[in-house]
């Protein structure tokens, strides 16, 4: 590991013991750095020379670390990589129609800007020209940010709303009245998550295209509750690209020719990568998304060959039929 990114990584095992209620343990510490417990041992006694009285060893067994202030040490200091790495996160939510964090997100990098020498202005716009974010032609729909506000809104305080929204196969607006737990923003398409209100305890979460939803009314008299351990991460791990399907085997064979491409990449969290005799690849993950698993698969012309599920382009036949 490099110098500079050893230490962002000590400036981030900082924040995990800022943020820590019960502290982390040195196995858990050696863990996190990637490094010998001897090394932590080392560690420990630096972040205690900057914390003084906030850091803390718990007597208990095994021992755990924790800084109880919120202050960062002096040697910490914000750099230009780092008001660049924000103005081009600022550029990604800009290409996702996700207009008023991009604002956000350009107005702090602008705050941090101030902050710095003037001359690390040009530092800044260097590494944007170097390491800017292409605009790539995609094809992806307009959605109306209004909406979008209301929904933000609803979500961040558990309020119902109701909608008018066109299903895709559907000529008209039907009104919902929907519990919204999150927003998931696809290449294709940005998806609203929700479940019915009047079914929220039973009902399973569904999918509302964005740019379908004609209006929305925020129902202040109508809160709903979101369970503990629900998360957009957690909902979203089983699946390939955002169509809600149920999960299952894949195993992927990649030819020769473009087993050294495909194993430049991350098809799924789960995968697993199998190099054999014949130089072809093969590739195995779980997850659901038959449609978008093919959308994937054309752009190998032809160099790749699906192996289970054996049924696979049948179902997405099916799903051919069912959406269009």
């Amino acid at each position: 590991m490099d110098e500079t990114r050893y230490f962002k990584k000590i400036y981030e095992l900082v924040l995990k013991l800022q943020n820590t209620r019960s502290g982390l343990t040195k196995k858990e510490i050696a863990d996190f750095l990637g490094c010998s417990m001897k090394t932590v041992e080392r560690k420990m006694v630096e972040v205690e020379r900057c914390f003084g009285d906030a850091f803390v060893e718990t007597s208990s067994y095994p021992k755990m670390y924790k800084i109880k202030s919120m202050q960062l040490p002096k040697g910490v200091v914000l750099s230009s990589t780092d008001i660049a790495v924000i103005r081009q996160a600022a550029d990604l939510m800009k290409k996702n129609d996700r207009d008023e964090e991009a604002s956000n997100l350009r107005l702090v990098a602008e705050k941090l800007q101030r902050i710095l020498a003037p001359e690390s202005s040009r530092e800044v716009e260097a590494l944007m020209i170097a390491e800017g974010n292409a605009r790539r032609p995609v094809p992806h729909k307009k959605v109306d940010m209004d909406i979008v506000s209301v929904l933000r809104d609803a979500i961040k305080n558990w309020k119902a709303v109701q909608i008018e929204y066109k299903p895709k196969k559907s000529q008209k607006y039907n009104s919902y009245t929907l519990c919204p737990f999150g927003i998931l923003y696809g290449e294709r398409n940005h998806y609203l998550l929700a479940k019915r209100y009047d079914y929220q305890d039973t009902d399973d979460l569904h999918y509302y295209i964005l740019s379908n939803i004609r209006q929305v009314c925020l129902l202040k008299d109508k809160d709903f509750f979101v369970p503990e351990e629900f998360s957009i991460e957690k909902h979203t791990k089983d699946l390939f690209g955002m169509y809600n399907e149920p999960p299952f085997d894949v195993e992927w064979l990649f030819s020769p020719k473009a087993a050294g491409e495909a194993e430049k990449f991350i098809f799924h969290s789960s995968q697993k990568m199998e190099k054999n005799k014949d130089g072809s690849l093969t590739v195995r993950f779980r997850a659901g998304g038959c449609l978008e698993m093919a959308w994937h698969l054309y752009t190998w012309c032809g160099q790749v060959k699906v192996i289970k599920p054996v049924d696979f382009w049948q179902r997405v036949a099916k799903l051919r039929q069912e959406w269009f």
